[in-house]
């Protein structure tokens, strides 16, 4: 049987919704990539709402391998925490948002029926494996056992910290502090400060990450395109570890880990994003904290960089 990677691997439980989505064409949602099975897919529930709130379910395919703009099909949508889903059910209208730090809608999907989605289910997270890093990496992890950090990382590539683009950051005292652009003009201004780094485009990027907690989950998004603004267009192509891959690929040292990211290739942008445990009080549904960073990669020498 095959091992299940990245949402499948941390989802809770197996519950689906059924529904009929309509991927509206370019003239109405601007630039849209199709959208293939396993897509992390974003969800605003009340569009109604001044600023809504984006829950994470990504999509399965009925009967096609992937949907084009402009077209309509059958998908299974997978509510990461369904507990925040508790009010759809058949008749429910719920609206696929870019992911974006601008919320832009991509389309709609009416929701057919509710099969098997529990009113709450955990991720379920990693454990450690110690017995598989190396000496430095598991006395380092030992050390930190159960010390969320307080608050996002610092964290550089090429001799150069990177700014942060969002966060969503977890308190003690069961607060979450939200940190992003709330304009498309912030927006554009978080897009101009991306250093620009010159890295070969076939090696991977050493990039730095302070402090001594591991994350749960890596998410390294490599964009192709950029709008006129500067912002990342268009579905990325992603990397997606889990802890072991996250240290099978990093080396700890004093304050920190250095981590090897795959070479970027034909990529722009590199947007990071790291999960982290977040802090609970025992018998508490777990929760994560998560903050992204991003770097512009350089155009080769002769060649003008795309859009921008």
């Amino acid at each position: 049987m095959t091992e299940p990677v990245g949402w499948r691997r941390v989802i809770g439980h197996d519950g689906v919704f059924r529904a009929v989505l309509d991927l509206w064409p370019p003239e109405r949602a601007g630039k849209t990539r199709p959208l293939q099975a396993g897509y992390h897919a974003g969800w605003c529930l009340d569009r109604d709402a001044g600023t809504p709130e984006i829950e994470s379910g990504p999509i399965d395919l009925v009967g096609t391998r992937s949907v084009l703009p402009g077209q309509r099909a059958e998908i299974l949508i997978h509510p990461m925490a369904p507990e925040a889903w508790a009010s759809v059910s058949a008749g429910t209208t719920v609206v696929l948002m870019a992911r974006a730090r601008q919320r832009r809608a991509l389309g709609e999907a009416v929701i057919t029926e509710r099969v098997g989605v529990p009113a709450h289910a955990p991720l379920r997270l990693e454990p450690l494996d110690l017995s598989r890093q190396r000496p430095g990496s598991a006395a380092l992890l030992v050390s930190d056992t159960g010390a969320p950090p307080a608050e996002p990382p610092t964290v550089s590539a090429g001799g150069q910290q990177l700014p942060l683009l969002g966060s969503v950051w977890s308190t003690a005292q069961g607060e979450q502090v939200v940190d992003a652009p709330a304009t498309a003009a912030a927006e554009q201004r978080l897009a101009e400060r991306l250093p620009v780094l010159r890295l070969p485009r076939d090696k991977p990027i050493a990039m730095r990450i302070s402090g001594a907690t591991v994350p749960t989950a890596t998410i390294i998004a490599y964009h192709s395109d950029v709008d006129e603004q500067g912002i990342p267009v268009g579905t990325p192509t992603e990397t997606k570890w889990g802890v072991s891959e996250f240290l099978e690929s990093s080396r700890s040292g004093k304050g920190g880990w250095t981590v090897s990211l795959p070479a970027p290739g034909r990529a722009v942008v590199v947007v990071v994003m790291l999960f982290y445990p977040a802090p609970v009080a025992r018998g508490e549904p777990l929760t994560s904290s998560t903050a992204s960073w991003g770097f512009r990669i350089a155009a080769p020498e002769g060649r003008k960089r795309v859009r921008h």
